[in-house]
């Protein structure tokens, strides 16, 4: 059986959205994950290169228009670098920052109270100190550079 038609057996279309949302494994991330020539790949890799004639050891990202990880349609996807799908992630406004990103130590309360401190003359040391990160951190965010999600 070809490898296509293994792919289309594990396909649930979606009218609304025209994906093809993948059925079987997944990562932790959603993408689909498949068994190809004895490695783990990625669903909508394989479907770039079964479709569109990507090469599987490329470097290059396959990146979803549809921004849809479980789907494979190569309709929805094109082929970028790690810049491009990045670019292409924060245009799209889905990257992570503010309390959603994981690493994240303050709460967009806390931002809001960090500005509030600073605007009563507390020191950055002051503040800092009080929520336990660096005084640059404490800085960025008192000059506007770091975003506070909306």
């Amino acid at each position: 059986m070809s490898r296509s038609v293994s792919l289309l057996k594990n396909l649930s279309f979606d009218e609304k959205t025209g994906c093809w949302n993948w059925t079987a494994a997944r990562n932790e991330r959603g993408y689909g994950v498949i068994r190809y020539l004895g490695r783990t790949v990625l669903v909508h890799r394989l479907a770039a290169y079964l479709w569109m004639h990507f090469d599987l050891e490329s470097n290059l990202d396959v990146c979803h228009r549809c921004d849809n990880p479980a789907c494979f349609y190569p309709k929805h996807l094109f082929v970028g670098t790690r810049l491009e799908n990045v670019k292409d992630c924060v245009a799209k406004n889905r990257h992570s920052f503010g309390e959603k990103h994981g690493l994240s130590k303050l709460s967009n309360a806390d931002v809001v109270e960090i500005h509030m401190l600073h605007s009563q003359g507390k020191s950055l040391l002051y503040i800092s100190d009080k929520f336990g990160v660096g005084k640059s951190n404490v800085c960025m965010i008192v000059k506007g550079k770091s975003r506070l999600l909306a």
